[in-house]
């Protein structure tokens, strides 16, 4: 046992390096097969479909196993599982400052439905009935989030967008409602992940913006941050999030004055990334669903999405992190805790 699974690790490194290998991917499968996994097996052959490499052989056996998206237990996201996911472990003082000043976020960004061509007569309410408030409600449920606003945009084509309202609005293309039942859970627990993590910020601003934000709001507890943006921008952000912060707020940013400094020297775009495969991973494993969720994340943000080639290249990393995170025993270990094989 110990020489299969030392060998099983070998092929996930293998995997680090060059994840469209399918002859190691069909390795890994058949190794924790002989590892008295069966179901875990089967699961593997996920990544052959996602890199269209399966068989017709390896779509049927994954076919056989049904698909239990959106159906883990209310509440079973708790937030410590959440951040078990996180690619990096420790400390993190870059989602401290925004988890501690999230309530500054909405009245320095006021939230603007018109530029999505809504507004609040088209909230979709909950217990309506309507499909995507269905997916959403037991999604948020899964990942402990107690409410939201959700709203259906009659056009756009990309993800979901988030507007920092409270409780948080998700602003939902037309084009969602045409997806498979999986693919709708993916796109609606990535956002849920991020909201019960305290951070849908990532959802919503700009790896710059938030860079901004952090040092904007150490300079308004008095801290001195390093820096690559406008010092003047800086002060003046400053001031204003001064005037808005609340006195036991305050005191708490005051008191992680080493993490303030320590979060604006860190790199923005590298959290940035963090947060979003970090709620990628969580919404993979609540989608039951590799394949489905994979080609969503191509379609919308990877090689498919149109983008530029810097936006694409980061889109692609959470795609194939998504694959190679699929087959790992933090992904098996929560997929068992969740009830879903």
């Amino acid at each position: 046992a110990g020489d299969l699974a030392a060998a099983a690790d070998a092929t996930r490194r293998v995997l680090e390096v060059q994840v469209t290998h399918a002859a190691a991917w069909r390795s890994l499968a058949a190794l924790l097969a002989k590892m008295q996994r069966p179901a875990d097996a089967t699961l593997a052959l996920a990544p052959l479909v996602a890199i269209g490499a399966a068989t017709e052989s390896d779509r049927a056996r994954l076919a056989a196993i049904p698909c239990r998206a959106g159906l883990a237990p209310p509440g079973s996201m708790t937030l410590e599982e959440i951040e078990a996911l996180a690619p990096t472990e420790g400390g993190d003082p870059i989602t401290d400052v925004l988890t501690l000043a999230a309530d500054v976020l909405p009245k320095l960004y006021p939230p603007d439905l018109t530029r999505y061509g809504v507004s609040t007569r088209d909230r979709i309410p909950a217990r309506s009935g309507h499909p995507l408030r269905n997916v959403s409600d037991r999604v948020a449920a899964i990942f402990g989030v107690v409410d939201h606003q959700l709203f259906e945009q009659a056009t756009g084509l990309g993800a979901i967008a988030v507007e920092l309202t409270e409780p948080v609005s998700l602003i939902v293309p037309s084009f969602v409602t045409g997806l498979s039942e999986p693919q709708r859970v993916f796109l609606m627990a990535r956002i849920m992940a991020s909201v019960a993590r305290r951070v849908p910020v990532v959802h919503r601003m700009s790896a710059e913006e938030i860079e901004l934000f952090v040092a904007g709001t150490a300079a308004a507890v008095g801290v001195s941050t390093p820096s690559r943006l406008d010092p003047g921008l800086i002060a003046e952000l400053g001031r204003k999030i001064a005037r808005l912060l609340a006195r036991r707020t305050r005191r708490s940013l005051e008191d992680r004055a080493p993490a303030l400094a320590s979060a604006a020297a860190r790199g923005f775009a590298e959290w940035m990334h963090r947060a979003l495969v970090t709620a990628a991973r969580a919404a993979v494993v609540v989608t039951d669903d590799l394949p489905g969720s994979v080609e969503l994340v191509r379609r919308l943000e990877g090689d498919l999405s149109g983008r530029t080639t810097a936006e694409s290249a980061a889109g692609m990393r959470i795609a194939e992190d998504l694959l190679r995170f699929w087959v790992s025993e933090p992904a098996f270990r929560l997929r068992r805790r969740l009830g879903l094989i």
